[in-house]
């Protein structure tokens, strides 16, 4: 891992208007994601975490403070410019999958490239590679409704690192999984950081999901309460729900 910050929160504050009241969500969130680190984002309902995914998503933008994604001040940038971000910066996992059901896995892949005008061999072999990566080569022209959930998912990790984002961002991605295919998921992406180095942010609230990571950040009440290692159970038994 080097120093680089690829994902850069400083002094960030979110708020919503009302009616005629401001309604503060996050306030003076501060911290850096370095490359090839493994971070969980935690907390309680009503933290914070979805407001916090959305501006590491760049999503939405922020109230006050700024926010670097690859070097990039993204705080104040146009639609159409935080959408260029997103494609080339920012690989998502997203809880429900969002595969296209009409396209096979390996289409679902190359679609990610196709977008960026990947010529169609290049796209065509890296999903093969990338599909291999995460253990679904024989599936690949299988379409969603004959994948597994698990299956699913990892269709969904290979289409987020098409691009070779700067960070891979994952919402709950074990949340419609069963306990052994959320395991198995998280294998995965714990694989990908440890052998090819691969930056991840992760927010869920499933305690043992945090456990993969090396760091968690733990939300309270729109700020951070907390900022470190992740704290291993003595047991390691905890299950996925």
């Amino acid at each position: 891992m080097d120093n680089k910050c690829v994902l850069e929160f400083e002094a960030v504050g979110k708020e919503y208007s009302i009616g005629d009241r401001t309604l503060p969500v996050l306030r003076n969130i501060t911290f850096c994601v370095r490359k090839g680190e493994f971070v969980t984002v935690m907390g309680p309902s009503g933290s914070g975490k979805s407001t916090m995914l959305q501006l590491m998503g760049c999503l939405d933008k922020p109230s006050s403070g700024k926010i670097y994604v690859d070097g990039v001040d993204v705080s104040k940038l146009c639609s159409d410019a935080l959408a260029k971000v997103r494609s080339e910066n920012i690989g998502f996992v997203f809880q429900a999958f969002n595969l296209l059901s009409n396209m096979s896995a390996i289409q679902n892949v190359e679609i990610a490239m196709a977008i960026d005008n990947v010529p169609a061999a290049e796209r065509h072999e890296r999903a093969l590679d990338l599909l291999k990566k995460v253990g679904l080569t024989e599936r690949a022209d299988h379409k969603p409704n004959e994948l597994s959930g698990g299956e699913k998912q990892r269709v969904a990790i290979a289409r987020a690192l098409a691009n070779d984002p700067a960070f891979l961002l994952a919402d709950e991605p074990t949340g419609n999984l069963d306990s052994k295919s959320g395991m198995e998921v998280m294998e995965i992406i714990s694989g990908l950081s440890k052998n090819l180095g691969t930056t991840v942010v992760i927010v869920t609230h499933e305690p043992a999901v945090a456990t993969y990571g090396k760091r968690t950040i733990m939300l309270g009440d729109g700020s951070i309460k907390s900022d470190g290692p992740t704290k291993r159970p003595a047991v390691h038994d905890l299950k996925l729900k």
